[in-house]
């Protein structure tokens, strides 16, 4: 999905993986590279019931999606490190 980028200098939006919930307080939508990870290990489909939890981020590699090379940190030629949340997902039987 596309969402706004809050960060000065960039592209209006950035593409994300997201997950739409109906709950029972309506629709929510969450997003972040680590939660397709975390619906994949547990094998969920579409239409199955879940229980999502963020529980935090840690430091991963920054590669550019387009080419994918490594960030490179212009002043040091470091690669960049970008923060994913890490999720827990359970399915609900």
């Amino acid at each position: 999905m596309e969402f706004p980028n809050r960060k000065p200098g960039g592209k209006a939006t950035y593409t994300s993986f997201a997950v739409k919930l109906d709950t029972h307080a309506g629709e929510r939508t969450l997003q972040g590279e680590g939660l397709k990870d975390a619906l994949a290990d547990a094998a969920c489909k579409i239409g199955d019931r879940v229980g999502i939890k963020r529980l935090h981020k840690e430091k991963v590699p920054a590669f550019n999606h387009a080419t994918g090379r490594p960030v490179l940190d212009p002043e040091t030629g470091e690669q960049k490190l970008w923060d994913r949340w890490v999720w827990q997902v359970n399915r609900i039987h």
